[in-house]
């Protein structure tokens, strides 16, 4: 084979004029460039060149008709028809008969293709992957008349009509024969010639005799996504109006009817939120399952507890189960008793949680019961007796993995709808979507083994076609909207701050204890500054403790798997980086600002910055630079609050979180504002860490209660709480029964 050509050879067979067998078939051979395959010259160009071809051919110093030969008469030896033409001078083309054309194409055509020259086939053939194919087509008659609006039951069962189609075109009994009487894989239909091979002809004759007379509109309306039914292809299901309506609806072609922010709701739904919704609430009064994947920051949350208050006044008693990490469990109900504070909201956690027919009783006139993926399969059993609305999972790549017990055991949770929340595009990670479609839309992507086989195998070879199949079979059930939508972002505040409440693990549970007896210990009898100072000293054990035990130990033992904190960072990290974000993360402890590099650059395997006050000048300098203008900039940059909480420009990160807190608020605004200021171009992030139930929530609520405290704060640092008298001090750091996570 000739190499390094600045064209290749191709061939297009063309059909009879007549239409017919017997006519005479026609090879022609062609020049395409190799560089741009949109340019090609037919043959006749090459031997009588025109001014733009000899241009071409001068620009690239090779010899095309030399070329041309060559190509040809190393196939020549076994396409008689090619060795013929070459006979003549100036060769551009050869002719077929009918049976030759046969032979061309069940023994030659493989051996040419290795060659690397692709072959053009007649259009109404279509290349080998997207030809017309045999398939089924299917035709519904319905029970009761279609209506817009009126509620149709999934389960519905429909009489159908099999047959056999190619392309749109549903074959008759006599065709039927026609092709089952063929010796070669060519066939004229209508006045089409097609390829059809007998193995596809005799897998769908068979596979028709086994369909079902009867199918539920939920199946008859995953087979047309699918564009199959069972293993067999599927041309198209017809004849149902309520069929038609729907997938007009999730392809785009209708426009779903806005849902108004409902009564009883408060806040102001912005207009992207009020489309999500609306989305949200079709399908749920559909009965179909979705994900809404929007960039995190534009409101998941808010349009999930808007659609519950939705279908509540609509009359949907039964509660809705969300499921989600235990770091968020109290974000939760805390956003729901702020924008529906009417909601009834149960939280099923910890050794004291119901189970089984108790469970069921106690959550009758619940609105929404709130539980973690922890327990996804411990309580199975009890979830599965109860009747649900529908089913949230919040940050639902806590089930990517199909063969985990958490992603079983959310799959098999029964409702009438199911939705996924998540910030991270779904789209991008094909190996993690078939466990969450399998969830919303049982049915909807064949089996694993399949599902590997005919798409993530493909795709990761780098097949496009595979990957737009499956974005046509999944993209209905899935919304994301981008914080780089102008849309979306010329709708949205500069700056979203939001306060990330943790939990305490045991271990750190039990340290926050021993320091409150140590404290307790140094206040009987003392005064004065040595009062102040066992205080003071208190109040920073507590604060390590809630930032991570190896911090309040100093002992340099394991940092992943022990704290709060920690576990929900690497989970908003992860989102972050599915989608190319990056992050300032503060923290007063530069020890806990060397763990978070260490931690962060293991779990991610990217670069993280940490800069400290011990970083001198010119290193600084270089940090901010690399941060700010590299092209592989680290998606992280830790810094101690007093180092990089003033005077640095870091527009580059469009999240802040602050890890811990100062409980200065001028102090903090100043961090924030690295990368909130001129020249930042995205919305930006600020999460607030803070574990309920210990002293930071306590002192949060104290500042934000008392303006006098807030004064005092800005003044005096953290010495105000110095004065407490000792009963004062101990509500104040007295651990709350819900700070510490309890998953048995």
């Amino acid at each position: 084979m000739v190499t390094n050509q600045p064209w290749r050879l191709f061939l297009r067979l063309e059909e009879p004029l007549s239409g017919e067998r017997e006519g005479t078939w026609t090879l022609s051979w062609h020049l395409q460039s190799a560089m741009d395959p949109t340019l090609s010259v037919a043959a006749e160009k090459v031997w009588s060149p025109g001014p733009a071809e000899r241009k071409w051919f001068r620009a690239s110093g090779a010899n095309p008709r030399r070329y041309l030969l060559q190509m040809l008469g190393q196939i020549s030896s076994s396409v008689p028809a090619i060795a013929r033409s070459l006979n003549g001078p100036s060769p551009i083309s050869c002719t077929m008969m009918f049976d030759e054309l046969l032979v061309f194409l069940h023994d030659n055509v493989p051996a040419i293709l290795d060659h690397g020259i692709q072959i053009q086939f007649p259009s109404s053939w279509g290349s080998p992957s997207d030809r017309p194919k045999l398939a089924v087509k299917g035709s519904v008659r319905e029970s009761s008349v279609f209506s817009s609006g009126s509620g149709m039951d999934l389960g519905d069962l429909m009489d159908v009509d099999w047959s056999v189609a190619v392309g749109d075109d549903v074959l008759t009994e006599g065709e039927l024969s026609m092709l089952r009487k063929l010796k070669a894989p060519l066939a004229n239909i209508r006045g089409k010639w097609i390829l059809i091979y007998r193995d596809e002809l005799e897998r769908v004759m068979e596979g028709i005799k086994k369909l079902p007379r009867k199918i539920s509109r939920r199946e008859a309306l995953i087979s047309s996504f699918r564009e199959s039914r069972g293993d067999l292809p599927l041309s198209a299901i017809t004849g149902s109006d309520w069929l038609d309506s729907v997938r007009s609806v999730l392809t785009g072609v209708e426009q779903i009817e806005q849902t108004a922010q409902p009564e009883g709701f408060r806040g102001e739904l912005r207009p992207y939120q009020i489309k999500g919704l609306s989305w949200l609430s079709w399908l749920a009064e559909t009965g179909l399952g979705g994900c809404l994947a929007d960039d995190m920051g534009l409101g998941k949350t808010v349009q999930a507890l808007a659609l519950m208050k939705t279908r509540i006044l609509k009359g949907e008693k039964d509660p809705v189960l969300l499921i989600c990490p235990t770091s968020v469990i109290e974000n939760w109900r805390r956003e729901a008793e702020h924008f529906v504070p009417d909601l009834s909201v149960r939280i099923h956690h910890g050794t004291g949680r119901q189970r089984g027919e108790k469970f069921s009783e106690s959550v009758k006139g619940t609105d929404l019961v709130i539980t973690s993926y922890s327990l996804l399969h411990r309580d199975n059993d009890t979830f599965n007796r109860t009747e649900w609305s529908g089913v949230i999972l919040d940050e639902a790549q806590n089930i990517k993995n199909p063969e985990t017990r958490q992603s079983k055991a959310a799959r098999s949770i029964r409702a009438k709808w199911h939705f996924a929340l998540t910030g991270t595009p779904v789209e991008n990670h094909v190996g993690d979507m078939w466990s969450i479609m399998e969830f919303l839309m049982p049915g909807l992507l064949p089996n694993k083994t399949r599902f590997v086989r005919d798409f993530m195998r493909p795709i990761q070879a780098g097949e496009t076609g595979a990957l737009q199949k499956i974005k046509k079979i999944t993209g209905p059930f899935i919304l994301r909207r981008s914080k780089t939508d102008k849309s979306i972002i010329s709708d949205l505040p500069e700056k979203i701050e939001t306060e990330v409440f943790c939990s305490l693990n045991r271990e750190q549970a039990s340290l926050y204890g021993a320091v409150l007896d140590d404290l307790e210990e140094r206040l009987k009898g003392s005064s004065g500054i040595r009062r102040k100072g066992a205080v003071l000293a208190a109040i920073t054990s507590l604060k390590q403790v809630c930032d991570h035990p190896a911090l309040y130990l100093k002992d340099r033992s394991q940092i992943a798997g022990r704290s709060g904190k920690l576990a929900r960072l690497t989970e908003i990290a992860e989102e972050m980086l599915s989608v190319g974000d990056r992050a300032l993360i503060f923290t007063q402890y530069a020890e806990m600002g060397a763990m978070l590099k260490n931690y962060l650059q293991e779990t991610f395997g990217r670069e993280a910055l940490f800069l400290h006050g011990g970083v001198e000048r010119g290193k600084r300098d270089e940090m901010v630079r690399k941060f700010q203008d590299s092209k592989d900039a680290p998606p992280f940059f830790v810094l101690s609050l007093k180092a990089g909480g003033t005077g640095l420009n870091l527009t580059g990160a469009n999240h802040v979180v602050m890890f811990d807190r100062w409980w200065n608020p001028a102090v903090e605004q100043q961090a924030v504002d690295r990368a909130y200021r001129i020249g930042q171009k995205e919305r930006v992030l600020v999460h607030y860490f803070c574990c309920k139930g210990t002293l930071e929530e306590k002192i949060e609520l104290l500042i934000k209660s008392k303006k006098e405290i807030a004064d005092s704060v800005v003044s005096a640092g953290e010495n105000w709480l110095t004065e407490m008298s000792d009963s004062e001090l101990r509500q104040l750091f007295r651990l709350s029964r819900d700070a510490v996570e309890d998953i048995s």
